[in-house]
């Protein structure tokens, strides 16, 4: 991903070459802004910097940013920047596997933009994202959410901020449980932010 250079025969690309002559040296000059569609919602990654505007989204179980022109690796992705409302048409919405494998992840701003009212299945949404250190799911509606493993897998948060409980059938329903498995919880409060350590 990015523009590439073979410096033998002074020839420039804008992808790294399907074919690699033999002895010949390649240098890896910047990366390229690569786009797409998310349902519509339009994004771009530029720069280690994925953007992605506001729309109607479609439900997805494997990484949904994937362009029709150059492959896109979640281990590209180093910051996300949501910025609008992003909602879904569907009745029962899968966000499985959203960031999974976003190893290089370091920040995400505006998750709270993500309308979660209809959101069924969170599995592995943040799977190894390691470098994920903050996470803020303060508004989030998981009030349908019926299915949540692995969610953090792989993961090293020192700091999150919780989705609130809510009532189900006259139970209280509360995520810390099942979201924080194996993290040994040294402050704060689940609304306004845990502090963590493994």
């Amino acid at each position: 991903l990015g523009q590439w250079k073979d410096k033998t025969e002074n020839i420039s690309y804008n992808y790294r070459p399907d074919k690699l002559t033999e002895k010949h040296e390649y240098l890896f000059e910047k990366m390229t802004p690569v786009s797409g569609t998310w349902g519509d919602c339009e994004w771009i990654l530029k720069d280690g910097i994925l953007t992605i505007n506001g729309g109607t989204a479609k439900s997805t179980n494997v990484f949904p940013f994937i362009s029709d022109k150059v492959l896109v690796r979640p281990i590209d992705i180093q910051k996300v920047e949501i910025k609008g409302k992003i909602v879904f048409d569907e009745e029962e919405v899968s966000l499985e596997d959203l960031f999974s494998g976003c190893s290089k992840l370091t920040e995400i701003e505006g998750l709270d933009k993500i309308d979660m009212s209809k959101v069924v299945n969170i599995n592995r949404m943040f799977y190894d994202c390691n470098l994920l250190r903050k996470l803020d799911m303060n508004g989030w509606d998981m009030s349908n959410v019926k299915k949540c493993s692995n969610i953090f897998l792989l993961c090293k948060f020192d700091f999150i901020v919780m989705p609130l409980a809510f009532e189900s059938e006259g139970t209280r329903i509360d995520f810390e449980s099942q979201l924080l498995e194996g993290y040994l919880i040294i402050g704060g409060d689940a609304s306004k932010g845990l502090s963590l350590r493994e």
